[in-house]
């Protein structure tokens, strides 16, 4: 029963699509953590496309003007939860908790567009880049992740973990996500990536 019915759907596929429809993006590339690789001194540039480059770059660049740290820390968010760019806009310390069963932090996490929320329990990793804890710890220290301003609390953003992004519309919020990983990729294959490739 199944084999006619799977047979009549692809000859609908082919007949519709011509043989010529495509699965997923194949525009955007997946942003992993470390690929583990070395481009070479720019021979290789996708070599250089992973979190761990544009976080070393975004670091290295960090002022206090600049919300770099706060950046690494989103990104970090959104990759750790496959999250959308700007779902990293409603995460508040209110939300979270640590348990002392099992030695971590929950950070609960919520979908924009199906308001559905769920666990995010943050581990500990060796890897610098990958250590949601030292990366908050990291945005808490040198850029004063923990402070606001008169303005920021009496506008009721003491308790939200990223000011920055409460600046800017939800839209505006991923899109800032996908010029902040674009700016620290080579130049000829920034374009293959965006908030989507940390999904």
């Amino acid at each position: 029963m199944l084999k006619p019915k799977l047979k009549r759907a692809v000859d609908r596929y082919q007949t519709t699509y011509e043989g010529d429809g495509q699965f997923g993006l194949h525009e955007i590339r997946p942003l992993y953590s470390d690929l583990g690789l070395d481009d070479e001194n720019g021979k290789y540039p996708l070599h250089a496309c992973d979190q761990k480059h544009v976080f070393v770059h975004l670091i290295k660049k960090a002022s206090q003007s600049n919300n770099n740290l706060q950046k690494v820390a989103i990104i970090n968010a959104v990759a750790e939860a496959i999250g959308r760019g700007g779902e990293a806009k409603f995460q508040t310390f209110r939300d979270w908790l640590f348990d002392y069963l099992w030695n971590v932090t929950n950070t609960p996490w919520k979908e924009k567009k199906t308001i559905q929320g769920y666990a995010m329990p943050r581990v500990a990793d060796e890897k610098w880049y990958a250590d949601w804890y030292f990366i908050m710890g990291m945005y808490g220290m040198c850029e004063k992740g923990l402070y606001r301003t008169p303005q920021q609390k009496s506008a009721g953003l003491d308790q939200v973990v990223f000011p920055l992004l409460h600046q800017m519309k939800d839209e505006r919020a991923s899109t800032m996500v996908t010029e902040t990983i674009r700016s620290a990729l080579p130049a000829e294959v920034m374009n293959y990536f965006s908030a989507k490739s940390l999904r």
